[in-house]
């Protein structure tokens, strides 16, 4: 009877390290395998001895081999701090920003500071544009995507939304609808329940731009550790998108990943679904995508749906089976229409210069550079 509640104790406390921003899973291994000890030298039977040695023996492995990849991803060393009441719970995206607010976020690689920005927010939660200086503008830009988008690290005035409004001089009325951590079903989800619509009043020619990178096929499928209360699409047998409520609908797993993907064996190695056929989770994603340009068309008659296509984020020649997947991506937009805009073709320099364009080796998000040259190829390019 003690050692059950000795064990339930322990189960108990190992919980508790869930709270540690970094690694907890290191915490949790080697609590356990002090938990395995006591009861090795307390144990006299031959069996329970045995048992406890080779359970302990696999926990200590994972524990370092754990421990190991996070020193080696330099994640244990960064801290990141931000303001309190940053986002809310939505119905239709999931979460929003703040309103009408500011947020300042920071983080540190050690002592080495990556970023310390303030991120401004209008009545309509989104990240603050230029204003138009016409009563008549030229016509609107919807920025739609994640961090990207968002500009996640950089200023509000340095976002690439930011700076096209600059650099078209005011001319038209610009929307950054991006949050950081948002995929394609956000996107969809803003048009279809007249996010959108009710914020964007402008009758004439309407922009909608993009950004589009590797992550987003698992944010659409639910796969994120962020986005439990996102909106869950699924497409039925004649390839129509249809919305099945949110993603924590389905309460017991999405609870279990939230607390898998808090170890990067887990998060990095077999988690978002490796082991599944990933081919369904690449059909939503295009299927997400498609539906939210035909949304925006039927919404703008004389719109323009453009993507920015992220296919230089993992450097040249990259094999792997979501940068394959990626390379379909692609292919299917070209193949139905859709105007497409290469990164590699935007930014050549990108795959083998990387630290040129990012904020830090620590965090591979864009920075204020990229964002200009971005924001110089949409205003010559797109709007031109």
């Amino acid at each position: 009877m003690r050692k059950i509640i000795y064990t339930i104790l322990a189960l108990s406390l190992s919980m508790l390290y869930f709270l540690i921003p970094a690694a907890p899973y290191v915490y949790i291994g080697f609590h356990w395998i002090a938990v395995l000890l006591f009861f090795l030298f307390s144990s006299k039977r031959d069996f329970i001895k045995i048992t406890v040695i080779n359970l302990s023996a696999v926990i200590l492995c994972l524990t370092l081999f754990e421990a190991y990849l996070w020193f080696r991803s330099g994640e244990i060393y960064i801290t990141r701090k931000v303001s309190p009441g940053y986002y809310e719970l939505n119905k239709y995206l999931g979460y929003v920003p703040v309103k009408d607010g500011r947020i300042r976020e920071t983080k540190y690689y050690k002592d080495d500071k990556i970023f310390d920005v303030v991120y401004s927010f209008d009545q309509n939660r989104l990240r603050v544009s230029p204003p138009s200086r016409t009563q008549n503008p030229k016509g609107c830009i919807l920025f739609l995507g994640g961090s990207y988008t968002y500009g996640l690290g950089v200023k509000d005035s340095e976002t690439m939304p930011y700076q096209v409004g600059i650099k078209t001089f005011g001319e038209y009325r610009i929307y950054n609808f991006g949050v950081s951590g948002y995929g394609p079903h956000q996107m969809l989800s803003a048009l279809e329940n007249n996010i959108v619509n009710k914020i964007v009043k402008c009758k004439d020619y309407v922009y909608a731009i993009y950004q589009a990178i590797p992550d987003h096929i698992n944010r659409a499928a639910g796969l994120s550790s962020w986005d439990y209360h996102g909106p869950r699409y699924v497409l039925e047998n004649s390839n129509k998108i249809n919305l099945a409520g949110n993603f924590d609908d389905i309460t017991l797993p999405k609870i279990g990943l939230k607390y898998l993907n808090k170890s990067i064996i887990y998060r990095d190695l077999i988690g978002n679904r490796r082991f599944f056929n990933r081919n369904k989770d690449l059909e939503l994603y295009l299927n997400i995508v498609s539906a939210a340009k035909e949304r925006f068309e039927k919404q703008y008659p004389y719109g323009e749906f453009h993507i920015i296509f992220w296919n230089n984020l993992s450097g040249v020649g990259d094999a792997s089976e979501e940068m394959l997947n990626w390379k379909k991506a692609s292919n299917y937009f070209k193949q139905n229409g859709f105007n497409v805009h290469l990164t590699g073709n935007i930014i050549p320099e990108y795959s083998y210069n990387k630290l040129k364009y990012i904020l830090s080796p620590f965090d591979n998000h864009p920075n204020a550079l990229t964002y200009n040259l971005l924001s110089d190829y949409v205003v010559k390019n797109i709007l031109d």
